[in-house]
C-alpha cells in the first residue's frame, strides 16, 4: 500500500470516527422537499437513509413517499400527486428554446406548486409545530418561502441543491459569481467563453437574479403572508441569510471549478451506490452484444415516446446501421415491438447496466444525475438538452471531448448518424475513461462527506462560523460602492480644489502684472 493511499485510509478513518462521537444523541430533523422529481427525490433519499441509519430520527415532507416508507426513524409526510409533468419533449423544447425562456420555465408553476403544499392537509402537524426538531432540511429550487419553518421552529437550516447553484444564489451564500468564467445553469456554455458567450452569459445572470429580487421575492412574501396573517415574520430576503450550509449535487470535474466559501459543500455523485449483479433478460442482452450496447433514457419527466414520429424514426433509422444494440427505456414498449437490435423497457436499472461492460455508450438528455453515472463508469455521452442545466451539462462533456451535443431541432438520420460515429469513437472512450479517474479519486465518498457537515452544524448549532461576513453586506458595500463613492468624492474635492488654486493663481498673477503696468 503507497504512503498516499495510507494518507486516505486514515482521513476516511478519522471522518467516519468524528461522525460516530457526534452521532452519540439522536437528533430529530424535518427535511421538506417538494419538487415532483425523481432524479431530485433520488439525491436526497440516500441521505436521509444514511442519516436514519446513524440513529437520526427523520419526518419527512415528500412526494415520493413510498420510497422511505419502510424505515423505522424516518416518519413520512406525503405531498404525492400536488403536480404533475404532462407535457411532451416538443413543448418543453420550446417553452425553453433560449437562456431566457429556460430561466423563466424554472420558475412557471413552482410557486403555485409551494402554495398548494403550504395548504396541504398533511402539512397541519408542520404548521401547528407538535414536534421540536433540531434541524430543517430544504431543497434550494424556488422553494424559499420554506424558509418561514426554520424560522419558526428557531432551528438551523441546510440546503441541498439537486443541480449547479444558480445566479441569485451568490449575495445569500457569499458565493463569488462572475459570469465571465462561471456559466449560469440555463447556459449553453463552459467556463471558457467567447466574447458573445460571455456577453449572454452576463445578460442572463442580471436577468435571473433581477426576476428574483423582484418577482420571486414577493410571490413568496406573499405566500407566508397569507398563510400567516397576524404573525410578524421576516421577508424572505432576511431569511434567506440564515441558510447555515449548502450540499450541492455538483463536483468540479464535471461541473467546472469555481470558489467556494466554506458553507458550501460539493457532494457529487451522493447517491451512487454499488451496482447490483444484473439478472434476467437485460443480462443475457448485455452479454450476447459482441459489440456493445447503447444505453438510452430520457429521463423520468421527459417521455421519449412524445418524440415527434419523424424524430423517432430517425433514431430507428441510424440506429439499423451500426452494430451495437440498443437499450431503449420508453413508456410505450410496443412502438418498438419487432426490432431485434432494441430491448424496450418502461423501467431499467440503470445504475447496475452503467457497470456493465459492454455499454458503449449514454444517450441522454444530460440530466446531472445520469451524467454524473455515467462519468462514474467511463461512458461517453450522446446528449439532446431540453430544458435546465442539461445545456450546460453536455457542453461540459463536449468541451471535454467525452460527450457531444445533438440540439433537438437538429434531429435526423444523418445528424444521429454522424453523431454516433464521433461519440463511439477510441478517442472519446479513452477520454470518458481519463474523466472517470478524475471524477472517483477522492478522500471520501460524497455521502460521508454530506453526513459529517450535516452532524457538523447539529452539533455548532448553525455553525455560523462557517458563513463569509459578505452575506450581511449590502449590495453596494460587498462591491465597495461606498468606498468607491468615497474616494470618487475625495478626488473630486482635490480637482476641484487644484482648479480653484489655479483660477487663484491666474487671477493673482493677472492681478500683480495689471499693477505692475499701473506703475509703470
Amino acid at each position: 500500500m503507497t504512503l498516499q493511499h495510507r494518507r486516505c485510509h486514515c482521513f476516511m478513518l478519522v471522518i467516519i470516527l468524528s461522525s460516530c462521537l457526534r452521532n452519540n444523541s439522536c437528533s430529530k430533523i424535518l427535511a421538506i422537499f417538494s419538487t415532483p422529481a425523481k432524479s431530485h427525490q433520488v439525491i436526497f433519499d440516500t441521505i436521509l437513509v444514511e442519516l436514519s441509519e446513524r440513529g437520526h430520527d427523520l419526518t419527512v415532507v415528500t412526494q415520493f413517499p413510498e420510497t422511505l416508507e419502510n424505515y423505522e426513524r424516518i416518519k413520512v409526510i406525503s405531498i404525492k400527486g400536488t403536480f404533475k409533468y404532462n407535457t411532451t419533449i416538443e413543448q418543453i423544447y420550446e417553452m425553453s428554446a433560449n437562456s431566457y425562456r429556460r430561466t423563466n420555465l424554472n420558475f412557471i408553476d413552482q410557486y403555485n406548486l409551494v402554495n398548494d403544499i403550504f395548504y396541504h392537509e398533511n402539512m397541519k402537524p408542520i404548521w401547528n409545530m407538535e414536534t421540536k426538531y433540531d434541524l430543517v432540511l430544504t431543497e434550494m429550487f424556488m422553494t424559499d418561502a420554506f424558509l418561514v419553518i426554520p424560522y419558526l421552529y428557531k432551528t438551523p437550516h441546510i440546503s441541498l441543491a439537486s443541480a449547479v447553484l444558480h445566479p441569485q444564489h451568490s449575495e445569500r451564500l457569499g458565493l463569488p459569481d462572475n459570469p465571465s468564467y462561471i456559466p449560469t445553469f440555463v447556459s449553453a456554455a463552459t467556463d471558457i467563453m467567447s466574447f458573445v458567450e460571455r456577453f449572454e452569459n452576463a445578460l442572463v445572470s442580471l436577468y435571473t437574479k433581477w426576476y428574483y429580487e423582484y418577482v420571486s421575492h414577493s410571490i413568496s412574501n406573499e405566500i407566508i403572508r397569507k398563510k400567516f396573517p397576524n404573525k410578524r415574520i421576516p421577508k424572505i430576503q432576511d431569511l434567506l441569510n440564515n441558510c447555515s450550509l449548502v450540499l450541492t449535487n455538483t463536483h468540479y470535474t464535471i461541473n467546472s471549478a469555481r470558489p467556494l466559501p466554506p458553507n458550501v459543500v460539493e457532494i457529487g455523485g451522493v447517491h451512487l451506490k454499488t451496482p447490483k449483479k444484473l439478472n434476467g433478460d437485460f443480462e443475457k442482452f448485455l452479454n450476447d452484444s459482441k459489440d456493445g450496447v447503447i444505453y438510452f433514457s430520457m429521463g423520468s419527466i421527459l417521455k421519449t415516446s412524445s418524440f415527434p414520429p419523424e424524430k423517432f424514426q430517425a433514431f430507428l433509422k441510424a440506429f439499423a446501421k451500426i452494430p451495437q444494440r440498443i437499450l431503449w427505456k420508453i413508456e410505450d414498449e410496443s412502438l418498438l415491438r419487432g426490432y431485434k437490435n432494441i430491448r424496450a423497457a418502461a423501467w431499467m436499472p440503470q445504475r447496475d447496466i452503467f457497470a456493465h461492460p459492454n455499454v458503449k455508450l449514454f444517450i441522454s438528455h444530460g440530466g446531472l444525475l445520469g451524467i454524473i453515472e455515467a462519468v462514474n463508469e467511463g461512458i461517453p455521452v450522446l446528449g439532446i438538452p431540453v430544458f435546465a442545466d442539461q445545456w450546460s451539462n453536455v457542453k461540459k462533456l463536449e468541451s471535454l471531448r467525452a460527450g457531444k451535443l445533438l440540439r433537438y431541432p437538429d434531429i435526423n438520420e444523418n445528424s444521429i448518424t454522424e453523431a454516433l460515429k464521433i461519440v463511439l469513437s477510441p478517442e472519446y472512450k479513452q477520454n470518458a475513461k481519463n474523466l472517470q479517474r478524475r471524477f472517483q479519486d477522492r478522500l471520501v465518498s460524497p455521502l460521508e462527506v454530506a453526513i459529517y457537515w450535516i452532524e457538523y452544524v447539529i452539533q455548532f448549532k448553525g455553525a455560523p462560523h462557517l458563513q463569509p461576513a459578505s452575506v450581511r453586506l449590502t449590495w453596494y458595500q460587498y462591491y465597495l460602492l461606498d468606498i468607491a463613492s468615497i474616494v470618487l468624492l475625495i478626488l473630486v474635492i482635490i480637482c476641484y480644489s487644484i482648479k480653484l488654486f489655479l483660477q487663484t493663481l491666474v487671477a493673482l498673477v493677472g492681478f500683480l502684472m495689471r499693477e505692475k503696468k499701473k506703475t509703470d
